[in-house]
């Protein structure tokens, strides 16, 4: 009962900010060619169209999913921070 609250305010931020490593991660591998089951991802949508056609032909077809990526690692980044600031009570004063 003691351990339990003190620990969840400090991993449920840090879990947060470890989700767009994750995303990273995969669209890495994606691009690398390394075959993940499942729905497409960014990383095959970009290996893909680069297959598909150059990347000076249709460079606006792989900025938007790049685009995208780096969208959602920004948009976890401030949820987590955002969350660290809400459950460390040191942080709400700045």
């Amino acid at each position: 009962r003691y351990l339990a609250p003190r620990i969840g305010a400090v991993l449920i931020p840090q879990i947060v900010v470890l989700i767009p490593t994750y995303v990273f991660l995969e669209a890495t591998l994606a691009f690398l060619g390394v075959p993940i089951e499942g729905p497409p991802t960014w990383g095959t949508l970009v290996i893909q169209l680069g297959a598909r056609s150059s990347y000076f032909d249709d460079y606006a077809l792989v900025l938007i999913p790049l685009g995208l990526l780096l969208l959602t690692g920004f948009a976890f980044a401030l949820v987590g921070m955002g969350m660290e600031r809400y459950f460390e009570p040191r942080l709400r004063d700045r």
